[in-house]
């Protein structure tokens, strides 16, 4: 808690050519969540997201990729870097529980799981990430999950479109991310008064 669990903010590259953001706005304001969109570019695609923000650090994030004309994708990915402080473990959802991932020479790959929560940690802070939908993910000889340790930080990298695909209308992608751990609610937050 009050501490970093990025060491880089995220990118989301296609063909190599990462995305270019622009019009943020703040939708509306709850109590316990914030809803905000925004659009973003780049190689011949236009981009438009809608993300919630709640009172725990929960980011869902919904967006579309929409091509001007038919559009051959070789490569759609996002990665971000996490402190190596905040990523000793890959935890994976099993069952009814979490199992630890090894490290195989610094690097851990794992193919796409939707029923799969990821949760890189380490002792004290953490990030987990959960694709809600596997629409439109595209595997290839890339998994779809790369981790990579440098000594200082750890790269994260999901390649959601990994093989050549053609996309001829607009494409939906939903992701929700947390850093753990969560944050704490509020005294008395969701009190019910039945009186």
């Amino acid at each position: 808690r009050g501490r970093n669990v990025l060491a880089a903010q995220p990118v989301l590259e296609v063909n190599g050519e990462a995305v270019r953001w622009g019009g943020f706005k703040v939708a509306r304001r709850f109590d316990d969540f914030i809803s905000m969109s925004g659009t973003g570019a780049c190689a011949g695609l236009e981009f438009r997201w809608n993300g919630e923000l709640w009172f725990d650090g929960l980011w869902k994030l919904d967006f579309t990729m929409s091509p001007e004309t038919e559009k051959q994708i070789a490569s759609m990915r996002l990665s971000w870097k996490v402190p190596e402080e905040s990523a000793r473990y890959l935890m994976s959802r099993w069952k009814d529980g979490y199992v630890t991932v090894p490290w195989k020479d610094g690097r851990i790959e794992s193919s796409l799981n939707i029923a799969d929560a990821s949760w890189l940690s380490g002792v004290e802070t953490g990030c987990a990430w959960l694709p809600l939908s596997s629409a439109n993910w595209g595997s290839g000889k890339d998994k779809a999950l790369v981790m990579k340790r440098d000594g200082k930080d750890v790269d994260v990298t999901l390649n959601i479109i990994a093989k050549t695909s053609e996309l001829t209308k607009p494409a939906k992608y939903s992701i929700a991310f947390m850093a753990t751990p969560s944050k704490r609610p509020p005294a008395n937050f969701r009190t019910v008064n039945a009186g």
